[in-house]
Protein backbone atom coordinates (compact mmCIF):
# COMPACT_ATOMS: atom_id res chain seq x y z
CA UNK A 1 0.00 0.00 0.00
CA UNK A 2 1.25 3.80 -0.92
CA UNK A 3 0.09 7.08 -0.22
CA UNK A 4 0.73 9.91 -2.53
CA UNK A 5 4.24 11.01 -2.16
CA UNK A 6 5.37 7.45 -2.75
CA UNK A 7 3.20 7.14 -5.57
CA UNK A 8 4.90 10.01 -6.88
CA UNK A 9 8.24 8.75 -6.38
CA UNK A 10 7.40 5.55 -8.05
CA UNK A 11 5.84 7.72 -10.77
CA UNK A 12 9.01 9.32 -11.80
CA UNK A 13 11.48 5.67 -11.17
CA UNK A 14 9.01 3.79 -13.56
CA UNK A 15 8.65 6.75 -15.93
CA UNK A 16 12.03 6.47 -16.79
CA UNK A 17 12.61 3.54 -17.40
CA UNK A 18 9.89 2.89 -19.40
CA UNK A 19 11.12 5.89 -21.68
CA UNK A 20 14.64 4.50 -21.64
CA UNK A 21 13.71 1.26 -22.64
CA UNK A 22 11.24 2.75 -25.07
CA UNK A 23 14.34 4.77 -26.78
CA UNK A 24 16.44 1.74 -26.83
CA UNK A 25 13.88 -0.20 -28.95
CA UNK A 26 12.92 2.72 -31.05
CA UNK A 27 16.62 3.52 -32.12
CA UNK A 28 17.28 -0.57 -32.83
CA UNK A 29 14.23 -0.91 -35.20
CA UNK A 30 14.27 2.61 -36.57
CA UNK A 31 17.36 1.91 -38.88
CA UNK A 32 15.98 -1.46 -40.21
CA UNK A 33 12.27 0.04 -41.15
CA UNK A 34 11.58 0.57 -45.11
CA UNK A 35 9.94 3.62 -45.88
CA UNK A 36 6.90 1.38 -46.79
CA UNK A 37 6.46 0.49 -43.24
CA UNK A 38 7.38 4.03 -41.95
CA UNK A 39 3.31 4.69 -41.39
CA UNK A 40 2.70 1.71 -39.68
CA UNK A 41 5.70 2.37 -37.19
CA UNK A 42 5.01 5.42 -36.39
CA UNK A 43 1.44 4.72 -35.63
CA UNK A 44 2.60 1.97 -33.75
CA UNK A 45 4.99 4.20 -32.11
CA UNK A 46 1.87 6.10 -30.85
CA UNK A 47 0.27 3.79 -29.51
CA UNK A 48 3.33 2.11 -27.04
CA UNK A 49 3.57 5.95 -25.85
CA UNK A 50 0.28 6.32 -24.61
CA UNK A 51 0.63 2.78 -23.55
CA UNK A 52 3.46 4.06 -21.29
CA UNK A 53 1.30 6.88 -20.30
CA UNK A 54 -1.66 4.82 -19.53
CA UNK A 55 0.79 2.25 -17.51
CA UNK A 56 2.27 5.14 -15.28
CA UNK A 57 -1.08 6.27 -14.40
CA UNK A 58 -1.96 2.91 -13.08
CA UNK A 59 0.85 2.45 -10.73
CA UNK A 60 0.31 5.98 -9.11
CA UNK A 61 -3.35 7.53 -9.15
CA UNK A 62 -5.21 4.34 -10.14
CA UNK A 63 -3.07 2.45 -7.24
CA UNK A 64 -3.77 5.30 -5.20
CA UNK A 65 -7.44 5.63 -5.58
CA UNK A 66 -7.79 1.73 -5.04
CA UNK A 67 -5.83 2.14 -1.62
CA UNK A 68 -8.00 4.66 -0.61
CA UNK A 69 -11.11 2.36 -1.20
CA UNK A 70 -10.16 -0.22 0.80
CA UNK A 71 -8.66 2.46 3.71
CA UNK A 72 -11.13 5.07 4.08
CA UNK A 73 -8.70 7.20 6.65
CA UNK A 74 -6.44 7.64 4.16
CA UNK A 75 -6.91 11.25 2.98
CA UNK A 76 -5.81 13.38 -0.24
CA UNK A 77 -6.04 17.51 -0.56
CA UNK A 78 -8.98 18.93 1.26
CA UNK A 79 -10.85 20.31 -1.94
CA UNK A 80 -11.07 17.16 -3.24
CA UNK A 81 -12.50 15.52 -0.02
CA UNK A 82 -14.75 18.30 0.26
CA UNK A 83 -16.16 18.33 -3.15
CA UNK A 84 -17.02 14.60 -2.07
CA UNK A 85 -18.90 15.54 0.83
CA UNK A 86 -20.53 18.37 -1.33
CA UNK A 87 -22.03 15.54 -3.75
CA UNK A 88 -23.46 13.99 -0.99
CA UNK A 89 -25.14 16.72 0.50
CA UNK A 90 -26.58 17.28 -3.53
CA UNK A 91 -27.37 13.45 -3.58
CA UNK A 92 -29.85 13.99 -0.63
CA UNK A 93 -31.14 17.72 -1.58
CA UNK A 94 -29.16 19.62 0.33
CA UNK A 95 -27.81 23.05 -1.18
CA UNK A 96 -24.06 23.03 -0.82
CA UNK A 97 -23.01 25.65 -0.64
CA UNK A 98 -25.27 26.48 2.56
CA UNK A 99 -24.68 23.03 4.03
CA UNK A 100 -22.59 22.36 7.46
CA UNK A 101 -19.55 20.71 6.50
CA UNK A 102 -18.65 20.46 10.56
CA UNK A 103 -20.14 16.36 10.89
CA UNK A 104 -18.47 15.40 6.99
CA UNK A 105 -15.65 12.84 6.82
CA UNK A 106 -14.14 16.00 4.81
CA UNK A 107 -14.28 17.92 8.41
CA UNK A 108 -12.33 15.15 10.05
CA UNK A 109 -9.57 14.61 8.08
CA UNK A 110 -9.39 18.79 7.29
CA UNK A 111 -5.95 19.43 8.88
CA UNK A 112 -5.50 22.96 10.88
CA UNK A 113 -3.56 25.37 7.75
CA UNK A 114 -0.04 25.88 8.40
CA UNK A 115 0.50 29.30 6.94
CA UNK A 116 4.15 30.23 5.57
CA UNK A 117 4.24 32.69 8.26
CA UNK A 118 4.28 29.99 10.98
CA UNK A 119 0.81 30.49 12.29
CA UNK A 120 -1.31 28.00 12.62
CA UNK A 121 -5.61 28.06 11.84
CA UNK A 122 -8.56 25.87 11.91
CA UNK A 123 -8.71 25.19 8.27
CA UNK A 124 -11.96 27.49 7.28
CA UNK A 125 -13.11 25.36 4.20
CA UNK A 126 -15.27 23.52 6.42
CA UNK A 127 -17.24 26.92 6.07
CA UNK A 128 -17.62 27.24 2.59
CA UNK A 129 -17.77 25.61 -0.87
CA UNK A 130 -15.30 27.98 -2.98
CA UNK A 131 -15.40 25.51 -6.16
CA UNK A 132 -18.39 26.58 -8.90
CA UNK A 133 -21.18 24.57 -9.63
CA UNK A 134 -19.68 22.93 -12.89
CA UNK A 135 -18.01 20.63 -10.84
CA UNK A 136 -20.74 19.50 -8.97
CA UNK A 137 -22.57 18.79 -12.44
CA UNK A 138 -19.71 17.20 -13.92
CA UNK A 139 -19.26 15.08 -10.49
CA UNK A 140 -22.16 13.67 -9.53
CA UNK A 141 -23.29 11.11 -12.29
CA UNK A 142 -20.00 9.87 -11.60
CA UNK A 143 -20.72 9.82 -8.06
CA UNK A 144 -23.68 8.12 -8.00
CA UNK A 145 -22.86 5.82 -10.17
CA UNK A 146 -19.58 4.55 -8.47
CA UNK A 147 -21.84 4.92 -4.73
CA UNK A 148 -23.84 2.73 -6.38
CA UNK A 149 -21.50 0.04 -7.77
CA UNK A 150 -18.19 0.23 -5.84
CA UNK A 151 -20.37 2.05 -2.58
CA UNK A 152 -16.33 4.35 -2.70
CA UNK A 153 -16.45 7.50 -4.79
CA UNK A 154 -12.82 9.62 -5.07
CA UNK A 155 -12.67 13.41 -6.20
CA UNK A 156 -9.67 12.47 -7.59
CA UNK A 157 -11.16 10.41 -11.11
CA UNK A 158 -12.69 13.61 -12.62
CA UNK A 159 -8.91 14.77 -12.40
CA UNK A 160 -7.50 11.18 -14.29
CA UNK A 161 -10.78 11.42 -16.50
CA UNK A 162 -10.06 15.19 -17.22
CA UNK A 163 -6.23 14.27 -18.41
CA UNK A 164 -7.23 11.63 -20.19
CA UNK A 165 -9.53 14.18 -22.49
CA UNK A 166 -6.58 16.33 -22.46
CA UNK A 167 -4.37 13.64 -24.50
CA UNK A 168 -7.46 13.41 -27.20
CA UNK A 169 -6.90 17.25 -27.26
CA UNK A 170 -3.42 17.54 -27.91
CA UNK A 171 -3.24 14.61 -30.24
CA UNK A 172 -6.03 17.01 -32.25
CA UNK A 173 -4.01 20.21 -31.23
CA UNK A 174 -1.17 19.60 -32.89
CA UNK A 175 0.04 18.18 -36.48
CA UNK A 176 3.19 16.93 -35.71
CA UNK A 177 3.41 13.38 -33.85
CA UNK A 178 6.28 14.35 -31.89
CA UNK A 179 5.67 17.30 -30.79
CA UNK A 180 2.43 16.11 -29.38
CA UNK A 181 4.51 13.39 -27.53
CA UNK A 182 6.69 15.89 -25.83
CA UNK A 183 4.38 18.21 -25.07
CA UNK A 184 1.69 15.37 -23.58
CA UNK A 185 5.21 14.02 -21.44
CA UNK A 186 6.03 17.16 -20.82
CA UNK A 187 2.70 17.91 -19.15
CA UNK A 188 1.77 15.27 -17.34
CA UNK A 189 5.73 14.77 -15.87
CA UNK A 190 6.09 18.70 -14.80
CA UNK A 191 7.23 18.34 -11.10
CA UNK A 192 4.88 21.24 -10.50
CA UNK A 193 1.75 19.84 -11.51
CA UNK A 194 2.31 16.76 -10.69
CA UNK A 195 2.73 16.64 -7.21
CA UNK A 196 -0.64 18.56 -7.09
CA UNK A 197 -2.15 16.04 -9.52
CA UNK A 198 -1.90 13.13 -7.59
CA UNK A 199 -3.37 14.73 -4.62
CA UNK A 200 -6.23 15.89 -5.72
CA UNK A 201 -6.38 19.01 -6.68
CA UNK A 202 -8.50 19.90 -9.14
CA UNK A 203 -6.32 22.33 -12.10
CA UNK A 204 -6.56 19.51 -14.82
CA UNK A 205 -10.00 19.91 -14.99
CA UNK A 206 -10.35 23.72 -16.03
CA UNK A 207 -7.19 23.55 -17.69
CA UNK A 208 -9.25 20.66 -19.99
CA UNK A 209 -12.32 23.02 -21.05
CA UNK A 210 -9.59 25.62 -21.85
CA UNK A 211 -8.00 23.50 -24.17
CA UNK A 212 -10.66 22.53 -25.90
CA UNK A 213 -11.94 25.96 -26.25
CA UNK A 214 -8.92 26.73 -28.27
CA UNK A 215 -9.06 23.30 -29.70
CA UNK A 216 -12.28 24.39 -30.91
CA UNK A 217 -10.80 28.07 -32.15
CA UNK A 218 -8.12 26.42 -33.92
CA UNK A 219 -10.55 24.41 -35.86
CA UNK A 220 -12.88 27.74 -36.25
CA UNK A 221 -15.98 26.34 -34.43
CA UNK A 222 -16.50 29.31 -32.65
CA UNK A 223 -19.72 28.28 -31.22
CA UNK A 224 -18.39 24.79 -29.78
CA UNK A 225 -15.24 27.39 -28.34
CA UNK A 226 -17.86 29.51 -26.64
CA UNK A 227 -19.71 26.65 -24.71
CA UNK A 228 -16.62 25.18 -23.79
CA UNK A 229 -15.69 28.75 -22.47
CA UNK A 230 -18.98 28.89 -20.50
CA UNK A 231 -18.07 24.75 -18.92
CA UNK A 232 -14.37 26.55 -17.77
CA UNK A 233 -15.85 29.67 -16.14
CA UNK A 234 -18.76 27.38 -14.69
CA UNK A 235 -15.94 25.10 -13.15
CA UNK A 236 -13.01 27.72 -11.86
CA UNK A 237 -12.89 31.55 -11.41
CA UNK A 238 -9.47 31.74 -12.39
CA UNK A 239 -10.56 30.97 -15.93
CA UNK A 240 -12.86 34.08 -15.81
CA UNK A 241 -9.28 36.23 -16.80
CA UNK A 242 -9.52 34.06 -20.01
CA UNK A 243 -12.61 36.01 -21.31
CA UNK A 244 -11.17 39.00 -22.50
CA UNK A 245 -8.18 37.74 -23.89
CA UNK A 246 -10.81 35.08 -26.03
CA UNK A 247 -13.10 37.30 -27.26
CA UNK A 248 -9.96 39.51 -28.19
CA UNK A 249 -8.85 37.03 -30.41
CA UNK A 250 -12.20 36.61 -32.35
CA UNK A 251 -12.18 40.48 -33.11
CA UNK A 252 -8.63 41.18 -34.75
CA UNK A 253 -9.55 38.30 -36.77
CA UNK A 254 -12.26 40.04 -38.20
CA UNK A 255 -12.43 43.36 -36.45
CA UNK A 256 -16.50 43.06 -36.60
CA UNK A 257 -18.05 43.39 -32.34
CA UNK A 258 -22.12 42.26 -33.77
CA UNK A 259 -20.53 39.26 -35.27
CA UNK A 260 -18.18 37.93 -32.42
CA UNK A 261 -21.40 38.63 -30.24
CA UNK A 262 -23.32 36.61 -32.49
CA UNK A 263 -20.68 33.46 -32.65
CA UNK A 264 -20.26 33.45 -29.28
CA UNK A 265 -23.44 33.46 -27.69
CA UNK A 266 -23.52 30.38 -26.31
CA UNK A 267 -20.88 31.86 -23.77
CA UNK A 268 -23.31 33.34 -21.37
CA UNK A 269 -26.15 31.09 -22.18
CA UNK A 270 -23.80 27.86 -20.84
CA UNK A 271 -22.43 30.11 -17.94
CA UNK A 272 -25.68 31.24 -16.40
CA UNK A 273 -27.68 27.84 -16.92
CA UNK A 274 -25.14 26.23 -14.45
CA UNK A 275 -24.77 29.25 -12.37
CA UNK A 276 -28.41 30.43 -12.10
CA UNK A 277 -30.07 27.47 -10.11
CA UNK A 278 -27.56 27.26 -7.21
CA UNK A 279 -27.07 31.38 -6.81
CA UNK A 280 -30.59 31.52 -6.77
CA UNK A 281 -31.37 28.73 -4.34
CA UNK A 282 -28.90 30.55 -1.52
CA UNK A 283 -28.32 33.80 -3.08
CA UNK A 284 -26.24 35.17 0.27
CA UNK A 285 -24.44 31.73 0.83
CA UNK A 286 -23.46 31.23 -2.81
CA UNK A 287 -22.03 34.91 -2.68
CA UNK A 288 -20.17 34.40 0.90
CA UNK A 289 -18.89 31.16 -0.91
CA UNK A 290 -17.96 32.09 -4.46
CA UNK A 291 -16.85 35.49 -3.80
CA UNK A 292 -16.58 36.83 -0.22
CA UNK A 293 -14.37 34.05 0.90
CA UNK A 294 -11.78 33.77 -1.08
CA UNK A 295 -11.62 38.16 -0.83
CA UNK A 296 -11.01 37.69 3.05
CA UNK A 297 -14.08 39.57 3.57
CA UNK A 298 -16.06 37.00 5.60
CA UNK A 299 -16.34 35.90 9.48
CA UNK A 300 -14.00 32.96 8.76
CA UNK A 301 -11.87 33.87 5.96
CA UNK A 302 -9.20 31.75 4.40
CA UNK A 303 -5.85 33.57 5.71
CA UNK A 304 -3.22 35.31 4.11
CA UNK A 305 -0.42 32.71 2.85
CA UNK A 306 1.87 31.32 0.32
CA UNK A 307 4.41 33.78 -1.49
CA UNK A 308 2.61 37.05 -2.84
CA UNK A 309 2.57 40.39 -2.08
CA UNK A 310 -0.30 39.99 0.46
CA UNK A 311 2.34 37.92 2.84
CA UNK A 312 4.77 41.14 2.32
CA UNK A 313 2.28 43.65 3.11
CA UNK A 314 1.28 40.95 6.41
CA UNK A 315 5.07 41.22 7.44
CA UNK A 316 4.91 45.17 6.79
CA UNK A 317 2.34 45.20 9.57
CA UNK A 318 -1.32 46.22 7.37
CA UNK A 319 -2.88 43.03 8.80
CA UNK A 320 -2.65 42.55 12.78
CA UNK A 321 -3.68 38.90 11.66
CA UNK A 322 -3.75 36.26 8.86
CA UNK A 323 -7.72 36.22 8.60
CA UNK A 324 -7.40 39.94 9.15
CA UNK A 325 -9.16 41.56 6.15
CA UNK A 326 -6.70 43.23 3.90
CA UNK A 327 -7.94 45.35 1.02
CA UNK A 328 -4.88 44.15 -1.34
CA UNK A 329 -7.74 44.58 -4.43
CA UNK A 330 -6.47 48.02 -3.97
CA UNK A 331 -3.05 47.18 -5.31
CA UNK A 332 -4.22 44.21 -7.74
CA UNK A 333 -6.75 46.01 -9.57
CA UNK A 334 -5.06 48.64 -10.76
CA UNK A 335 -2.02 46.60 -11.98
CA UNK A 336 -3.98 43.75 -13.04
CA UNK A 337 -5.50 46.31 -15.69
CA UNK A 338 -2.66 47.60 -16.48
CA UNK A 339 -0.98 44.46 -17.43
CA UNK A 340 -3.94 43.67 -19.74
CA UNK A 341 -3.91 46.29 -21.27
CA UNK A 342 -0.42 45.93 -22.45
CA UNK A 343 -0.85 42.59 -23.16
CA UNK A 344 -4.23 42.93 -25.50
CA UNK A 345 -2.09 46.04 -27.06
CA UNK A 346 0.64 42.90 -27.73
CA UNK A 347 -2.19 40.64 -28.59
CA UNK A 348 -3.39 42.99 -31.41
CA UNK A 349 -0.40 43.04 -33.05
CA UNK A 350 1.06 39.21 -32.66
CA UNK A 351 -2.62 38.09 -32.65
CA UNK A 352 -2.60 33.97 -31.99
CA UNK A 353 -3.65 30.91 -30.07
CA UNK A 354 -0.40 30.76 -28.98
CA UNK A 355 -0.45 33.95 -27.67
CA UNK A 356 -4.12 33.93 -26.19
CA UNK A 357 -2.79 31.20 -23.90
CA UNK A 358 0.66 32.95 -23.22
CA UNK A 359 -1.02 35.62 -22.07
CA UNK A 360 -3.80 34.53 -19.96
CA UNK A 361 -0.97 32.83 -17.89
CA UNK A 362 1.10 35.79 -17.45
CA UNK A 363 -2.19 37.68 -16.26
CA UNK A 364 -3.05 35.00 -14.13
CA UNK A 365 0.31 34.90 -12.46
CA UNK A 366 -0.26 38.81 -11.75
CA UNK A 367 -3.38 38.45 -10.89
CA UNK A 368 -2.37 35.43 -7.99
CA UNK A 369 0.54 37.35 -7.17
CA UNK A 370 -1.36 40.04 -5.93
CA UNK A 371 -4.11 37.99 -4.51
CA UNK A 372 -4.73 36.84 -1.02
CA UNK A 373 -3.40 33.98 -1.35
CA UNK A 374 -0.79 32.61 -3.82
CA UNK A 375 -0.69 28.40 -4.00
CA UNK A 376 2.49 26.10 -5.20
CA UNK A 377 0.26 25.16 -7.46
CA UNK A 378 -0.66 28.07 -9.12
CA UNK A 379 2.70 28.24 -10.20
CA UNK A 380 2.15 24.66 -11.59
CA UNK A 381 -0.80 25.60 -13.55
CA UNK A 382 1.10 28.56 -14.93
CA UNK A 383 3.85 26.95 -16.12
CA UNK A 384 1.40 24.29 -18.30
CA UNK A 385 -0.28 27.40 -19.86
CA UNK A 386 3.45 28.59 -20.78
CA UNK A 387 3.91 24.73 -21.78
CA UNK A 388 1.25 24.92 -24.16
CA UNK A 389 1.92 28.18 -25.52
CA UNK A 390 5.10 27.27 -26.96
CA UNK A 391 3.72 24.24 -29.06
CA UNK A 392 0.73 25.71 -30.25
Amino acid sequence: MVNWQQAAILNFISFFALVFLYLWFDQQLRGRISPQKKVKYERDQKIIFFLLIGLVLSLTMVESIFDRSRNTELSIHDGAMQMEAALNFLWRGKNPYAADYRATEFAKAADDIYTTQGVVIPNPAINYLIYLPANLLIGAPFYFLFRAITGFYDQRIIGLLSFVITLFIIDNLLTEEKMKRILTAALLFNPLFLWFFLDGRDDIVVLTWLLLTVLFLKKEKILASAAALGLACATKQTAWLFVPFYYAYLYFKGKDWRLVIKKTWLFPVVFLLIILPFLIWNPKAFYEAIIAYPLGITKNSYPINGFGAAVLLYKMGFARSVTDSLPIWKLQVPIVLFTGYLLLKRQKSQNSLANLVYHYGLILFVFWFFSRFFHDNYVGFVSQLFLISYFL
